[in-house]
């Protein structure tokens, strides 16, 4: 089944093409009173703001499942993006931010700069990517709000967001998001050698059940509360994935250094 996607926030600091055009795949006021801005053949109005937004950084965010069809809410109804359309510029932006300018068919006027900028357009609204700060952020000052804010959620404070240095604003998160940034910044001294191997997913998974065993909390199974090794041996998949995945991207979005 396509994942439906919809995203609330636009970025302090957006150029300005891309601020309105946002507005209009979200606001269904736009639909109905903003139909002058739409025109046939190029928009000089609009071509000094796409060229700033030609060197705005774009950053990957929540990257899509293998062959997943994205499905977004518009004010126009909702719209569908299937893997051919944006497998590209999620492929250009693995390997780090890029500009929009950068990436694949944005070559301008070319034929397909306009599916390019709808097609990055859809990607920020289902928060696949996000815009980066004009001036990043300290990525260090990032982590330590970030520790603060994942350890007080934990223990339930109503924190749903964490700071992002590379994009100047903070971005959702789930509750297990939260959970495994408090776990991973809970050693006083990080160690420099958190590399991707068993032995390093075992002290974490082990981590992650004594803060959670601290709050009063466990890991479930077929509604049965885990402890000890089995507790453990549940969370090493999850422990795993976060070194080699999560990790690495909450690093280029300035979360976590």
């Amino acid at each position: 089944m396509p994942g439906r996607r919809t995203n609330t926030s636009t970025p302090i600091g957006s150029p300005p093409g891309i601020r309105m055009s946002r507005r209009l795949l979200r606001r269904p006021s736009c639909a109905s009173f903003r139909r002058d801005v739409f025109c046939r053949g190029l928009a000089p109005a609009f071509a000094r703001d796409f060229e700033i937004a030609g060197s705005t950084r774009l950053h990957l965010l929540t990257p899509p499942e293998v062959d997943e069809i994205l499905t977004i809410e518009t004010a126009f109804g909702d719209a569908t993006l299937p893997p051919g359309a944006y497998l590209a510029i999620v492929s250009a932006l693995r390997e780090g931010p890029r500009s929009l300018a950068e990436l694949p068919g944005s070559d301008w006027p070319g034929s397909e700069w306009a599916e390019t900028i709808r097609t990055v357009l859809l990607l920020l609204e289902a928060r696949t990517l996000a815009l980066g700060a004009g001036t990043p952020g300290e990525p260090a000052v990032a982590q330590r709000l970030n520790a603060v804010i994942a350890a007080a959620a934990v223990r339930g404070a109503p924190y749903k967001h964490v700071a992002c240095a590379a994009l100047g604003s903070a971005v959702a998160v789930s509750e297990t998001d939260l959970i495994l940034f408090d776990s991973w910044l809970a050693e006083p001294e990080p160690s420099s050698d958190r590399g991707p191997n068993p032995s390093n997913a075992t002290a974490f998974a082990r981590r992650i059940a004594e803060r959670l065993a601290r709050v009063g909390r466990s890991i479930q199974q077929d509604g049965q509360p885990l402890a000890g090794d089995a507790a453990v041996e549940r969370l090493l998949p999850v422990a795993q994935g976060f070194i080699d995945t999560d990790w690495p991207r909450w690093r280029a979005l300035g979360a976590l250094v």
